[in-house]
């Protein structure tokens, strides 16, 4: 199963993507496409254009779930309109499923785990890379229950 750890930003989807295997070992996929950009959100042909490229992005590399880091809805630290339309847009991606880590619940995660982070990922995507992986161990956890 390849999980697509998610971190909405400004007008950027960033991805990091995670295969985890029958045995639930887990390692990131390094691919070229790392984020995607939403142009103009008051434009409908970007908003098409995104959510077209997100799912050809999601086709070509075989994804089953979208892990997305949930961002404030209300507050100082509130995302903005456009992350929230971009959310949506990833949610009508066909054949994957959309899962949210709460802030703090991968701020959690992060803090009591020990793992590595890969040569391949780049720093922008640690966030994504996370909730990858956090998504990845919650699937190993409920399909030993």
């Amino acid at each position: 199963m390849i999980i697509a750890g998610t971190v909405l930003q400004g007008s950027e989807a960033i991805f990091a993507l995670v295969n985890v295997d029958e045995n639930k070992n887990f390692e990131h996929i390094n691919v070229e496409i790392k984020k995607i950009s939403l142009g103009d959100e008051q434009d409908s042909s970007a908003i098409h254009a995104f959510k077209e490229a997100v799912a050809t992005f999601a086709r070509e590399n075989n994804i089953s779930v979208f892990a997305i880091k949930e961002r404030m809805k209300i507050g100082r630290m509130a995302g903005g309109g456009t992350t929230f339309k971009m959310e949506a847009l990833i949610q009508l991606v066909e054949n994957a499923e959309c899962k949210f880590v709460h802030a703090n619940t991968l701020a959690s995660f992060i803090k009591k785990s020990d793992i590595e982070m890969p040569d391949s990922l780049l720093s922008y995507q640690k966030g994504a890379y996370f909730a990858a992986v956090r998504e990845a161990s919650i699937s190993h956890i409920k399909s030993n229950l």
